[in-house]
């Protein structure tokens, strides 16, 4: 089982993505993505239908539900590989 609790946790706490969470241009033009919005369709289900109150948490700088709601969801492949190109994109 692949997990990837320490590197969704620095970028959910990096200070570009706590910049990016307040962003809410960028966020649009993210979601967009086909293998954005696969993930989070998957993030949809995991949260029990909860994401919308887990992103509010996150974008008013307690990214920890997120954070933990993400990895959960990354042991899916497709989140897995998605979450990985995410953060090499915060690490540019």
């Amino acid at each position: 089982m692949k997990q990837f609790p320490d590197d969704i946790n620095q970028m959910m706490n990096s200070p570009e993505a706590l910049k990016l969470l307040k962003n809410k241009e960028a966020l649009m033009a993210i979601t967009q993505s086909p293998e954005v919005q696969k993930m989070m369709q998957i993030l949809t289900e995991k949260s029990g239908g909860n994401l919308q109150s887990v992103a509010e948490a996150a974008m008013n700088g307690d990214p920890s539900k997120l954070s933990r709601l993400v990895s959960e969801a990354s042991q899916n492949p497709e989140v897995a590989k998605t979450v990985s190109n995410l953060s090499k994109n915060f690490q540019k």
